[in-house]
């Protein structure tokens, strides 16, 4: 059985999909993810019952007048009425891979020690898609302590090339050898 959040998710898309408005509505949730993240007391005080119902409402119809989707308000102020924004990120966290899974996206993290080259970004994102048959959406984030060699992130998948990875298993290799 899917959480509540998942459940939200799952109804907001859908309704994204019946008007046509998925990319909005995506565009407009992480708009809104935004302002909460930024604002956290705006956030506490929509959850809290020390404002009314009614106030934390025509709070969030103010904000968010400018939004173009009414779902999205609209699921803003059923979570306000329930005191539930805090699964706000939780529940765009589930649109965003029902997003991507529609659309066959899969976003890819490479983590080297060094900063990838435009050449070698778009040879591991062919590669991939060759491999996945998805639109791949490649980021590359650089860890130094990784020494070389690349770290690749998807989905539940994680594939280690590092060096340090590498360097790790000699070491334990050679650790584990009896010397007599």
């Amino acid at each position: 059985m899917k959480n509540l959040e998942q459940q939200f998710a799952s109804a907001i898309f859908e309704l994204a999909t019946e008007t046509g408005e998925v990319d909005i509505v995506r565009d407009e949730l992480h708009l809104i993810e935004d302002v909460l993240k930024e604002n956290p007391t705006y956030k506490a005080l929509l959850d809290t019952p020390a404002v009314t119902r009614e106030e934390k409402l025509a709070m969030v119809e103010e904000a968010f007048a400018s939004l173009s989707s009414g779902n999205v308000r609209n699921l803003l102020k059923l979570l306000t009425e329930r005191r539930e924004c805090y699964m706000f990120s939780s529940i765009v966290r589930a649109y965003d891979a029902m997003y991507d899974e529609a659309l066959g996206i899969l976003r890819v993290e490479a983590l080297t020690a060094y900063a990838m080259t435009d050449a070698q970004k778009v040879a591991l994102t062919e590669k991939l898609t060759r491999k996945t048959g998805k639109n791949i959406i490649l980021t590359n984030t650089v860890k130094p302590e990784l020494l070389g060699g690349v770290l690749l992130r998807y989905g539940e998948v994680q594939l280690d090339g590092t060096l340090k990875s590498r360097l790790d298993t000699l070491s334990e290799s050679i650790a584990s050898v009896i010397v007599d």
